[in-house]
């Protein structure tokens, strides 16, 4: 069980979530300045680039983003046109699907998501989907069933991890709680609908659509049977909770207010965030990593440090180190929210069938990391290649 501590920080808002009293997870953003991401604006094509397909819109004053063509092949144009090319001028309803990156302008889409706790409307498909983490098969019947009245041909819907929520066991029965799921999906398409009818009657840099703040986003996203607690000591942020009037969530929502003891500090927000951002760490077995992000990719090493290997059992040391790594990569890149391409160099293994037994082990560990990650790939150098999906920007940029 897990606990979901939301606080102030630097003038901040963090979300954190902790098994036990170690953090697994952490998001900043500014008290004042809101997200942009998830957003949906009346955006101005500014300029279209041909040599890289793409167009460079302004979606609000001084704010440009990057709308790929080659993503995006339909395009929801509010101005008259006579083509459905892109062109300078052009007025589109993007929504802002990237955070932008250090010198990486924002990722513009038309391909719409609207989110709920427990369905995602999305104009990029049709038709029903499911989160890769629903596997069984009873429950995904239960749930396609219930959304079927409602597919369309101008939008898809897909049904979040958290739908497993609303299923119970009741004397070798399963009990299917459909209501949320009805109730939910209809606001969503109401939701899209009004967003199309309104959009063309707006002008340019028009917010149509303002996604909730990070902070609710990870009450509505974390899977409740899960939680132990939400717990915040900032009466603001409360009543915020309070207000999504979901019972799941007010049954586990607690307010902190133990005045010898704070938050911070029965957390140890500081110190975990200081260690979630130093270049070596070290391993129990001796060993060691070293991370160092760049502009283009992730770069991790692994070190066998202090650690000592028998020399008539070498290579088992190797993988006893290398094995340890693995389960701390995973849980540094999704504490760290690094993404895009990570290189990862573990200690060399000549032994038959070790490197397979390591991206098992690797494979294992970031089956549990919420972003989509994939293991690519090992080299006969030991080089592992990893990608993780870019949507926020890493902790490194966001405490600054």
């Amino acid at each position: 069980m897990f606990n979901l501590v939301i606080t102030k920080y630097n003038q901040k808002i963090l979300s954190a979530m902790y098994d036990g009293k170690e953090m697994l997870e952490v998001s900043l953003e500014d008290e004042e300045e809101a997200s942009i991401l998830g957003n949906i604006y009346i955006g101005r094509v500014e300029k279209v680039v041909t040599s890289i397909n793409a167009a460079f819109i302004e979606f609000a004053p001084g704010l440009k983003g990057y709308y790929s063509l080659e993503e995006n092949r339909e395009h929801v144009f509010l101005n008259k046109k006579n083509t459905d090319k892109v062109c300078q001028g052009d007025l589109l309803l993007v929504q802002v699907e990237r955070d932008a990156v250090k010198t990486k302008a924002p990722i513009l889409t038309a391909k719409f998501n609207l989110s709920g706790k427990y369905v995602v409307l999305t104009k990029d498909a049709t038709g029903i989907n499911f989160s890769g983490k629903i596997t069984d098969k009873k429950q995904k019947k239960l749930i396609k069933e219930t959304l079927s009245p409602f597919i369309s041909k101008e939008y898809g819907l897909i049904a979040r991890t958290n739908c497993e929520g609303l299923f119970e066991e009741e004397m070798d029965e399963i009990k299917f709680m459909q209501d949320a799921l009805i109730f939910e999906t209809k606001s969503l398409i109401a939701q899209y609908q009004m967003l199309l009818s309104k959009a063309p009657t707006r002008t340019a840099f028009t917010i149509m659509y303002q996604n909730r703040p990070g902070y609710l986003d990870s009450v509505l996203n974390a899977r409740t049977e899960e939680l132990k607690e939400i717990i915040t000591d900032d009466s603001k942020i409360y009543q915020e909770i309070l207000a999504l009037n979901d019972a799941d969530i007010l049954s586990k929502l607690r307010f902190y207010e133990d005045e010898l003891l704070s938050l911070h500090k029965l957390y140890s927000v500081e110190t975990q965030l200081k260690d979630a951002l130093k270049e070596r760490i070290w391993l129990k077995s001796g060993g060691y990593l070293v991370i160092q992000p760049t502009e283009a990719l992730t770069v991790i090493d692994v070190n066998t440090g202090k650690f000592v290997a028998s020399k008539s059992n070498r290579e088992a040391g190797f993988l006893k180190v290398n094995k340890e790594a693995a389960l701390e990569i995973a849980k540094q890149l999704r504490l760290r929210n690094y993404s895009g391409i990570i290189i990862v160099d573990f200690i060399d293994m000549k032994e038959a069938g070790y490197n397979q037994e390591l991206l098992t082990v690797l494979n294992t560990a970031i089956a549990n990391d919420p972003v989509k990650t994939t293991v690519v790939d090992i080299t006969k150098l030991g080089l592992v290649e990893i990608t993780r999906k870019k949507i926020k920007k890493p902790l490194n940029e966001q405490v600054k």
